[in-house]
């Protein structure tokens, strides 16, 4: 028999458990965060209410650590709640730099990073271990459309991001500069609004879906391994350049080639 959790004034659109199983956390378009104690009897009567968002909360995420919850709202914020202190609601971290909506998050396996990725085009990666984890985040550019979700390889190597430009990106997270060693992965018709990584960081599943009349509805699975995927995202994107394009892409992937190794 499931456990009902009340308390939400308008729909949730988003869903996260803490990796100790302690905490089921949920948010919405009430723009309030509730934490759920999963270990208490009755889990709705010691719920904890984290307020400050001023937009719908359309994401959740939780370090690997269980420290750390974090949310991304359409105020263009991110903020971070701290889960071990006595207090969760009590002074948040406020991550701000983005233009639009934040409209997805993740931590890195490590739990050292967390990267967003907003409506604004961009990709922001923050240091949790800085002395002041709101300032200087690290920005990678390149989309040309709202970036729908970020997501990490389980091995850490690899930040991967889709958009609605309609190609996902792969950031190299061992380069010393991770953009200008990125990989563009083309192929969708629609906007990338679903990413899967499998549990030893091979393959890749993208999910597309439609918008302006764009529609896609299709799955693709790549081949994370270097040799191949640089090889595969190749022929893909050949079939939608001009020569000229497809001269430039062969010198740009071998570039890219010598800089991974």
């Amino acid at each position: 028999r499931p456990i009902s959790l009340s308390g939400h004034a308008k729909p949730v659109l988003a869903a996260v458990i803490s990796p100790d199983g302690r905490w089921g956390v949920t948010a919405g378009e009430d723009k309030v965060i509730r934490l759920w104690n999963l270990t208490a009897r009755f889990p709705a009567a010691e719920q904890i209410v984290l307020r400050g968002h001023e937009g719908w909360i359309g994401s959740l995420a939780i370090s690997p650590d269980g420290r750390w919850l974090a949310s991304g709202s359409y105020d263009g914020t991110a903020r971070l709640w701290d889960l071990k202190a006595a207090d969760p609601a009590a002074s948040p971290l406020v991550l701000r730099s983005h233009q639009g909506w934040v409209a997805s998050i993740a931590f890195s396996p490590d739990g050292r990073e967390l990267a967003t990725g907003s409506y604004d085009r961009a990709v922001r990666i923050w240091d949790l271990e800085a002395s002041d984890p709101t300032a200087k985040p690290v920005t990678l550019p390149g989309h040309g459309g709202g970036v729908c979700i970020v997501t990490y390889s389980p091995d850490g190597r690899w930040l991967i991001t889709g958009s609605f430009d309609r190609t996902a990106r792969l950031w190299d997270m061992t380069a010393a500069d991770p953009a200008v060693t990125s990989v563009v992965l083309r192929g969708h018709a629609g906007p990338i609004n679903a990413l899967a990584v499998s549990s030893d960081s091979q393959w890749l599943a993208t999910g597309s879906g439609e918008t302006y009349g764009a529609k896609d509805y299709a799955v693709r699975v790549w081949d994370l391994r270097m040799d191949s995927l640089l090889r595969t995202a190749r022929s893909t994107a050949a079939r939608y350049l001009s020569p000229q394009q497809r001269q430039s892409l062969l010198l740009e992937t071998a570039r890219r080639t010598e800089a991974l190794r």
